[in-house]
């Protein structure tokens, strides 16, 4: 054998040798005679026996179902001239393999495609590795997704610079935009560009680049927590920063309202320290005054009947601060508990306010009652000017705004009144003094809970003009302050105007006052000073009252006595007062019992009713109030 026959022998060896390695193989194809012909490799990756007899028809039948299309018309396409280069999969032994195909066709001089002669290589591990890697890439973005967090790359020297997709998701734009440092710069917060700029210099320098700032993203401010790491040249330069972004807008969020929070806790915490604090004063205060005087009164045999007189007066002065202190508390725990009720009912405003005017009068301190003057203002000239409201607690408002103006008013006047506003179909009142005034800055929280202006120089509990603001939006109006600092404080509140034609609403306890003499009145408490003050009270007036001190005792005397009305105490050891009233009830199913106790939450009064109370007062007890519900008992 020649050396050129061995030669081509070997050639031919290292070929098809080549093929298998590279799993690749050729094919021919005579379009005219529609023969093909494969090199070893193509059967091998097509999956079929060699010997068999080949046309393109068979090669159709191990392309994969879904691909068939795809190759049939591409085929046909360089059939008719285009290039002939796809990637597809085929079915071999129900094993999927991808592979490419690449060929050349021969047209003779007419234009025909005569011969097409091309490679078909099994890539299946490479489209394995780059499936492998699309999902990888998919994990990835999804993770940087999730977490809000994007990566970048930037060349300082030649200025490029490239985003991640989530990196534009942060900053909102597409991801086509054109990315330079300024781009970035202009984005920064106004607030954080300087600070910013002079990390990210200092970074070049060798610093740690570990930062948290802001950026405005559409009219969005974001937070941006940013880190990098810095690669340097032979020379010493930065040649490279790879880095991160992430949007930790929510997070600071939470930060910011937990610090929020913090700090409010905190404040809450002094505030009602600071109110402890105002209530052991607010109600000492008085105390000392009754138990002091008390004192006097009984250690001092030759006390004069002005002196007594004086002295009495102090003491229900202090009885009735005492009793201010105690009902704010009460009313303030209501509000936020949603239990406070109102009672509306028809009342002559112009004698309402009347009262007010004399109340606020007596309450003036002695040695300001020739400094200051309390001016009554009314709109409507009517002598009677009826309107329907809750008149206990408009007093309550309106009581307690006047007598924080007294509070601040050392000189010149305090007025009050009403206008009506006939467009809004409201009441509008006012309280308007000449006092020291309140700072712009304190405005806002003066009608927050426990907040006092000057705490250290004034008295309460710093919960009257909280209560007056809740109370006014229960009434179904609004509240506000205008002040100037030693000029004076004005104070408006609006709530709907009910106003009812005049109508004959004569006082019912003074046009039937002789209907309440002699009636018999069982009065059950436990607490004897309680009992004895109703019981001397009531015989005062005329009343045939009897008196024990257990709700056993109740039961035995109305089965032995008539009585009108039942003034029963709730809270008593052995037989409570709702126990005694089931008893009662069982003998005497008609009989009218008072509830009159010391619990004024709304849940007791609901209850008492529920239990078959005719009527309900709380201590301590209004003795004109209670003859009124024993008359409507009668």
């Amino acid at each position: 054998m020649s050396k050129h026959s061995e030669h081509n022998i070997d050639t031919a060896y290292y070929l098809e040798k080549a093929q298998e390695i590279g799993n690749i193989g050729t094919w021919d194809l005579d379009l005219i005679n529609n023969v093909l012909y494969w090199t070893k490799q193509v059967y091998v990756i097509c999956g079929i026996p060699e010997g068999v007899e080949l046309t393109y028809e068979l090669f159709l039948e191990v392309v994969h179902p879904e691909d068939k299309e795809l190759v049939n018309e591409s085929w046909m396409a360089a059939l008719g001239g285009a290039p002939y280069d796809l990637e597809h999969r085929m079915l071999v032994n129900g094993v999927v393999k991808w592979v490419r195909e690449k060929g050349e066709i021969e047209f003779d001089q007419n234009g025909t495609p005569i011969r097409a002669i091309g490679v078909c290589q099994d890539i299946t591990s490479q489209k394995e590795i780059e499936h492998k890697l699309q999902t990888q890439q998919y994990y990835l973005e999804k993770a940087q997704e999730i977490g809000k967090i994007g990566t970048w790359d930037e060349y300082p020297n030649i200025q490029k610079l490239s985003w991640t997709k989530e990196v534009y998701n942060i900053y909102e734009i597409p991801e086509t935009t054109e990315i330079t440092d300024d781009f970035i710069t202009r984005h920064v917060h106004p607030d954080d560009k300087e600070f910013v700029i002079d990390r990210w210099k200092e970074a070049l320098n060798g610093q740690l680049y570990d930062i948290e700032f802001r950026i405005v993203v559409n009219d969005k401010i974001k937070w941006i927590k940013e880190k990098a790491e810095y690669f340097y040249d032979e020379k010493g330069k930065v040649s490279r920063v790879l880095g991160v972004s992430q949007d930790i807008t929510d997070l600071m969020e939470i930060t910011i309202a937990l610090k929020e929070a913090r700090i409010k806790a905190e404040e809450s915490s002094r505030l009602k320290s600071a109110f402890l604090a105002n209530v052991s004063h607010e109600i000492r205060t008085p105390l000392n005054g009754i138990l002091g005087f008390a004192e006097l009164i009984d250690n001092n045999e030759s006390i004069s009947q002005e002196e007594l007189k004086r002295y009495l007066n102090i003491i229900k002065q202090s009885g009735q601060n005492l009793l201010n202190v105690i009902n704010d508390i009460i009313d303030i725990s209501k509000i936020e508990s949603n239990q406070l009720d109102l009672h509306y009912q028809p009342f002559d405003l112009h004698n309402f306010l009347e009262n007010i005017l004399h109340l606020i009068e007596q309450n003036i301190p002695p040695d300001l009652r020739d400094d200051v003057k309390i001016i009554f203002t009314k709109e409507s000239s009517a002598q009677t000017f009826l309107i329907e409201s809750d008149q206990s607690r408009l007093q309550q408002i309106l009581l307690n705004l006047l007598s924080n103006s007294l509070k601040f008013t050392d000189n010149g006047s305090i007025e009050f009144g009403y206008q009506i506003d006939q467009a809004s179909d409201k009441i509008v009142f006012f309280v308007k003094d000449t006092g020291k005034g309140i700072p712009e800055k304190d405005l806002s929280r003066i009608f927050e809970r426990f907040e006092q202006v000057n705490p250290k120089d004034e008295r309460g509990t710093g919960l009257g003009l909280a209560i007056c603001k809740s109370l006014v939006a229960l009434l179904g109006g609004t509240i506000n302050v205008n002040s100037e600092v030693n000029k004076g404080t004005v104070f408006h509140f609006e709530i709907p105007l009910k106003a009812i034609d005049l109508i004959d609403e004569a006082n019912p306890y003074k046009n039937n006052k002789r209907d309440l003499l002699g009636s018999k009145i069982l009065i059950v408490d436990d607490n004897r000073i309680n009992c004895l003050f109703l019981f001397e009270t009531l015989k005062k007036d005329g009343l045939l009252p009897t008196k024990v001190y257990s709700g056993e005792d109740a039961v035995e005397q109305c089965r032995e006595n008539d009585f009108d009305v039942v003034l029963m105490d709730i809270g008593m050891s052995g037989i409570d007062g709702y126990e005694a009233m089931r008893q009662i009830q069982e003998f005497k199913p008609d009989m009218n019992f008072i509830i009159q106790t010391g619990y004024a939450m709304t849940e007791e009064k609901k209850k008492a009713f529920s239990n078959g109370a005719s009527g309900y007062i709380s201590k301590p007890i209004n003795i004109e109030q209670l003859k009124r519900m024993i008359l409507e008992c009668l």
